[in-house]
């Protein structure tokens, strides 16, 4: 996957140096217009402290534009093109359309999010884009889940954004609505026979996972609509072995995660394992000791699993504010 830098610093100017008419061209063939919206800057949460990011770049953010709440008509789309594709070219974030502003329009109210997806415009300012959590994953790094971000004030820490017509220029700080749940699974010391790990199930004792098909409110960041399950279930990519080391460093098994509304006191998982090549039909299957969990948007949970052909010991539990962490391991999310 493609590395992010420590912190995104693009600049999106209306023109050069050289540029001194009312308009000049962009990359993309049409003319800056002069009063249009321009995004100066992203950061990703988590990014300020360390040495590399990890996973996928954001290449692509969009940006809704509103009419403010003292506005004669409140909350409703700013302009002709309201909802902006902002996307990283050449070191410069360029619109795919552009928003005017005006002094009969007034300021602007700017949601940003991502990935790129549709807009749910709401009259009363809680604008929403859908998400999509499967129950059910075929890949230890989940590497084809999405992860949703949605963006606040890189001073004010909140959403929306204002712009004005005498300052178009802003600055997004990208949240992360998802948890990070990762597994350091090793096996242990005592057993000699090869372990290949099948499936991981995450089991909740009151239904505190959440999955399917929801939305995103683009002011909170808060997940809605998804259903209240009690396993989600991690298995290995087709044909693609997970053979288990005594000396793994890192996760081995890691996925993104909706946050618990409410705390688990009953969180436990079932690994499968084959032991000495057996079919995956004749797997051996254990479930690990209960423990307690309340996962929250923007944390990454680790945890070290020992396991011989016997069953798994859940040795400890690591939590920290997601970072893209050199030592942590894991591909998967921003």
């Amino acid at each position: 996957m493609k590395k992010l830098a420590n912190r995104l610093y693009m600049a999106l100017a209306l023109g050069a140096g050289i540029c001194l008419t009312a308009s000049c061209a962009s990359d993309d063939g049409f003319a800056t217009d002069e009063g249009a919206l321009e995004l100066q800057r992203i950061e990703v949460e988590g990014e300020e402290s360390v040495t590399r990011a990890e996973a996928t770049a954001i290449t692509e953010v969009d940006v809704y534009a509103t009419t403010t709440a003292s506005a004669t008509s409140p909350h409703a789309a700013y302009g002709d093109n309201p909802l902006m594709t902002f996307s990283l070219k050449e070191g410069v974030w360029t619109p795919d359309k552009q928003t005017i502003m005006n002094t009969t329009s007034g300021d602007a109210l700017l949601y940003a999010y991502y990935p790129p997806a549709a807009i749910q415009a709401s009259g009363d300012g809680e604008h929403t884009t859908a998400v999509n959590l499967p129950s059910s994953l075929t890949d230890f790094l989940a590497t084809g889940q999405a992860d949703y971000l949605y963006g606040v004030g890189t001073d004010t820490g909140t959403a929306p954004v204002t712009a004005k017509p005498s300052s178009r220029t802003v600055s997004f700080k990208m949240k992360h609505v998802l948890a990070k749940v990762s597994f350091r699974i090793v096996k242990s010391a005592s057993a000699t026979e090869a372990l290949k790990l099948i499936q991981v199930d995450v089991l909740s004792g009151t239904n505190r996972l959440r999955t399917g098909i929801g939305t995103m409110n683009l002011k909170s960041g808060l997940l809605n609509s998804l259903s209240d399950i009690s396993t989600l279930t991690l298995a290995q990519a087709s044909g693609v072995e997970l053979k288990l080391k005594e000396n793994q460093k890192g996760p081995n098994v890691t996925c993104l995660v909706a946050p618990m509304a409410k705390e688990e006191t009953v969180l436990s998982f079932r690994l499968k394992v084959c032991v000495d090549g057996e079919a995956a039909a004749k797997a051996h299957a254990f479930e690990t000791q209960s423990v307690t969990a309340q996962w929250e948007a923007g944390k990454h949970y680790v945890y070290l699993i020992t396991v011989d052909k016997m069953g798994g010991k859940l040795s400890s539990v690591q939590i920290e504010d997601w970072k893209n962490d050199a030592n942590q391991n894991t591909s998967i999310g921003i």
